[in-house]
């Protein structure tokens, strides 16, 4: 007959065999992982609505087939994820065009292909107006909410263009728990900063890794149940509440 004894690996414990006088080599399936380390992750999945608020003046000219190809391979990016979006547009100068929102990804992107940059008599634009036009789209009240700026420009502000500071239109993305993407081209200006902080992120279009980057910060999405690898180099099952 045989003869059990405990075998102790370098990261676990389990039992090997005595037989014929030898002993087994410890079992290789022995429950052994890496601390920190996540498998069998199932995702929340919960929808989200992202809102494209694009400068369309004449400085953009230069840089207005880059912003819609940048636009582009961003949903494009967002289509091959576990994600379900919709996706709305605004495009604005000193005044706004709204297009609206949509599932359909061939919808939103006949309005990009559609958008040229012209005029902008004055450095200014009317972002502030675009962001708080964009918070009162038709979101899904489930879903969460996005909205990406991109623009050169400086913003009007509390004048005769665009009512807003930037103070308020913050505390009303705040409230309405929107996020705040800001795309800087050419330059980045302050009034962009100062959105964005607190509210999202701010990233340069001129950065390869700009889009990976949005991708990181926005699509990343809760779980909803995984395993992970304890101190003690255990496999546990974790839960979270989607809700």
């Amino acid at each position: 007959g045989g003869i059990w004894r405990l075998c102790e690996s370098d990261c676990d414990t389990g039992f090997e065999y005595c037989i014929n006088g030898k002993w087994s080599e410890c079992d290789a399936e022995i429950n052994c992982c890496e601390p920190g380390t996540l498998k069998d992750i199932e995702y929340c999945n919960k929808k989200t609505d992202f809102i494209f608020l694009i400068d369309s003046t004449g400085s953009m000219s230069s840089a207005i087939e880059g912003t819609k190809q940048f636009t582009l391979d961003l949903v494009e990016k967002l289509n091959n994820t576990d994600q379900n979006i919709r996706l709305g547009l605004i495009t604005f100068k000193d005044d706004l065009n709204v297009y609206g929102i949509t599932e359909s990804p061939n919808t939103f992107k006949s309005w990009i292909e559609g958008i040229y940059a012209d005029m902008g008599s004055d450095e200014k634009e009317a972002q502030l107006c675009a962001v708080v036009e964009g918070s009162k789209m038709d979101w899904t009240s489930a879903n969460k909410r996005v909205l990406l700026l991109l623009t050169d420009a400086p913003f009007h502000k509390q004048n005769y263009v665009c009512p807003y500071s930037i103070p308020e239109v913050k505390s009303m993305l705040i409230e309405k728990d929107i996020q705040m993407i800001g795309i800087a081209y050419i330059t980045t200006s302050q009034d962009l900063i100062e959105l964005t902080e607190g509210t999202g992120e701010i990233y340069s279009a001129e950065e390869a890794s700009g889009i990976n980057s949005i991708l990181t910060k926005v699509v990343q999405q809760p779980y909803k149940s995984w395993k992970e690898c304890t101190e003690d180099k255990q496999w546990v099952t974790k839960y979270f509440d989607c809700k």
